[in-house]
């Protein structure tokens, strides 16, 4: 019983951003204009005040 109640400590501690910034969604949309047309890109990501994360497409 107390490992569950433990478990669930942690788990609403995480999920409140207790233990630091929580994290921050990022998007990004884009239309280029070059020699060869337009070409489109798109981002999305995370980040908070130490790590950011992103995955873009780019065409």
């Amino acid at each position: 019983m107390k490992t569950l109640l433990v478990i669930g400590v942690v788990g609403l501690l995480a999920a409140c951003g207790a233990e630091g910034d929580p994290l921050r969604p990022t998007a990004n949309l884009g239309d280029n204009i070059g020699t060869n047309g337009v070409s489109q890109s798109v981002a999305v990501g995370a980040s908070n005040s130490n790590v950011n994360l992103s995955l873009g497409l780019g065409g």
